[in-house]
């Protein structure tokens, strides 16, 4: 029975290294990183929005919990 099961085996194992070489070679970036169309912003709220989110707060008077962004 593990006679039969060798060449799944070695079919497995080419695939494996082929998509490992494949991935080396034309993979990503060269220099190792990857390019995101994102960038990071320097604060979660824009000024209106955090003014907003104070006068939704106490409106509430601390009965529920807005969680902007999510």
């Amino acid at each position: 029975m593990i006679h039969g099961l060798w060449p799944l085996f070695a079919i497995i194992i080419i695939c494996v290294i082929t998509i490992t070489v494949l991935k080396i070679f034309f993979g990503g970036n060269k220099d190792g990183t990857e390019d995101y169309p994102y960038e990071k912003q320097q604060t979660l709220f824009t000024p209106a929005e955090r003014s907003f989110l104070g006068v939704l707060e106490q409106a509430l008077e601390g009965k529920l919990r807005i969680m902007g962004k999510v």
